[in-house]
């Protein structure tokens, strides 16, 4: 059975725009072109950003400006060609936070939008954060000029990669007035569909001569001109495609797919420094037929979540549970159809909705342990400088809980802080938790530390620490265990089951925003947790 949350199947269209509401984490987000009133043709087009749930429900659509009298201080307009299916190719910020989308600066029905100059209609690098804030206002006067501007990608959105159809791949880093400069990075290839970032690396894909499909440029994240685009080893050179790809990190390694017009897609494991080829296959309902331009995915232990988006005779997105692992043939299973593009428009590129940057850590964990007869309470805060009280509570049953210490923060910075509990009973189950409250009154809680007499309390790590595509929880031996990850402020990220018997269990990480997060492990007898970095 495909458990992976993909299935509901909805077939919906566009809505009003709303632009007060914040994105929803884990929803998607695809680049659309085109209102519905005229067909899709290569005049200057209006984008929509329209979000949808995992499976396929429409949440709401955020229209980008499209004419000078939408704009406000130095923003531009942001359009698209209607009939380029290579353009659009929209991604999320390496650390999350916003999502790149690329466009023209021209008002709706310019002609021939996209062989018009960069220098008389620059090409537009959009950031879109959680709280749908459009800014629009970086732009580049040379980059792809008389050709399509395709893709763009960022580690931060505060400087941007570049993808077109003449230029090939640049950096523009944000410059003052907005008007950027743009190096070309690369003359390996100089026609672009797709660029992306995984793992502290660049990469691009295209369609263009004999010497690359998929590749890396240079080494890491380049800003120098000179480098080289490598063909990835493995990835076939023939008969291929490629517009978005997406790079999975599985326990076992690396899993690539691509997007691929000419096969559907196609999966590769990465095997002792060679892409091996695990099958490929095609996307539309009946599995028959090609036609798809972008991809994204999520890990889920051993399986892949993948979302594709068809620019066939009807535009939509699809959904597809790849069960099968790392260097095994890609799931037999049908695509299924989650969306469907109203009437005269398309979706172009997909990718995940932003997140809200996360909180300054404060509670970095919180632990009871008994010693001597007696429980040892302990806590360390970080960036502790507003705090006013820390109340310990107890209790017998986990739910009514009774004051048994007050103590008043240091406020230094970063503390570490401990009291005992002589009153320890060791013939019941006893549980503890911190009342943190605030100078401004805001009060917020620790996890449940559960101590019982004659269970052994073993520490929680995890590494790497800070961790870039995942991290190993060391752990007490698993008995009915889960593992869960939360912003520092309490929001829920990620939870999951530990094997019975594990004293490790692996966690996907690649997916959420760059900060500090909780790792908390809890069994029949104990809630553990520890502070962890993603970068």
């Amino acid at each position: 059975m495909n458990r992976i949350l993909l299935f509901t199947i909805v077939l919906v269209s566009f809505a009003k725009t709303n632009f007060a509401q914040k994105f929803t984490a884990g929803n998607l987000v695809v680049y659309r072109v085109g209102t519905g009133n005229s067909a899709l043709s290569g005049v200057a087009t209006t984008v929509y950003l329209d979000e949808y749930t995992p499976t396929g429900t429409f949440v709401r659509s955020l229209k980008l400006p499209e004419v000078a009298a939408e704009v406000t201080g130095s923003n531009k307009r942001v359009t698209a060609s209607g009939s380029a299916t290579s353009e659009g190719f929209m991604t999320r910020s390496a650390n999350g936070l916003y999502l790149l989308a690329e466009g023209y600066d021209a008002d709706t029905a310019t002609a021939g939008i996209g062989k018009t100059t960069a220098a008389a209609v620059n090409r537009v690098a959009a950031t879109i954060d959680v709280n749908s804030t459009i800014n629009s206002s970086n732009s580049s006067p040379s980059f792809s000029s008389g050709n399509n501007n395709r893709s763009i990608a960022s580690v931060d959105g505060n400087s941007f990669y570049l993808a077109g159809g003449a230029t090939g791949v640049a950096y523009m880093p944000v410059q003052a007035g907005g008007v950027d400069s743009a190096t070309k990075l690369s003359t390996t290839v100089t026609n672009i569909r797709c660029v992306e970032i995984f793992g502290g690396q660049l990469y691009v894909s295209t369609a263009s001569g004999t010497a690359v499909r998929v590749g890396a440029v240079g080494t890491g994240l380049p800003t120098t001109a000179g480098q080289t685009i490598t063909n990835l080893p493995g990835v076939t050179l023939t008969k291929s495609s490629p517009y978005q790809f997406y790079i999975a990190t599985l326990p076992a390694g690396q899993v690539l797919y691509i997007a691929d017009d000419s096969a559907g897609i196609r999966k590769y494991s990465l095997v002792s420094g060679n892409w091996v080829a695990n099958d490929s296959l095609k996307i539309t309902a009946a599995n028959s037929g090609y036609g798809i331009r972008g991809i994204t995915g999520v890990v889920q232990g051993t399986n892949v979540g993948l979302y594709i988006t068809y620019a066939g005779t009807t535009s939509g997105i699809y959904g597809i549970a790849d069960n099968t692992g790392f260097n095994a043939s890609i799931s037999t299973a049908v695509a299924v159809p989650l969306a469907t593009a109203a009437a005269n428009t398309a979706f172009r590129g997909i990718a995940w909705a932003p997140l809200a940057s996360p909180l300054p850590v404060h509670l970095v964990n919180f632990n009871a342990a008994i010693q001597n007869n007696q429980v040892l309470v302990s806590w360390m805060m970080a960036d502790e400088t507003n705090e006013k009280n820390y109340a310990v509570e107890k209790s017998t049953d986990g739910k009514n809980f009774t004051v048994i210490n007050n103590v008043v923060p240091f406020n230094n910075g970063a503390d570490k802080y401990t009291i005992t509990d002589a009153a320890f009973n060791s013939s019941t189950t006893t549980y503890y938790r911190l009342k943190v409250t605030a100078d401004d009154g805001t009060v917020s809680y620790s996890s449940i530390a559960v101590v019982s007499a004659g269970v052994k309390h073993t520490s929680l790590s995890v590494y790497p620490n800070p961790a870039t595509n995942f991290i190993v929880v060391n752990h007490a031996v698993a008995k009915n265990a889960t593992i869960k990850i939360h912003t520092v402020n309490g929001s829920l990220i990620f939870a999951q089951k530990a094997n019975d018997g594990d004293v490790q269990t692996y966690l996907p990480v690649s997916n959420i925003a760059n900060g500090n997060y909780v790792v908390t492990y809890s069994d029949e007898t104990t809630v553990n947790s520890v502070l962890f970095n993603k970068q």
